[in-house]
């Protein structure tokens, strides 16, 4: 749910203005990725628990942070 259901509103703002997904989306991806590597190493967990902290958080990563990073331009 934080990969499918934040891309289907992303779609809808991509069909609206499609220039603020392309540019916004992939430095919200970074600094998503960024933040939760530092966070879940130090401060967070994520369940569930894989041997590779990162992947716990991936749907979030690429799914809900990105398209909210859109919706706020």
């Amino acid at each position: 749910m934080g990969f499918i259901l934040p891309w289907i509103f992303g779609f809808i703002l991509y069909k609206k203005e499609p220039i603020i997904i392309l540019l916004i989306a992939p430095m919200g991806i970074t600094i998503a990725f960024i933040l939760n590597d530092l966070g879940s190493n130090y401060f967070w967990q994520f369940k569930p628990t894989f041997k590779n902290l990162s992947l716990s958080a991936l749907p979030l990563n690429i799914g809900f942070y990105p398209v909210l990073s859109s919706f706020l331009r």
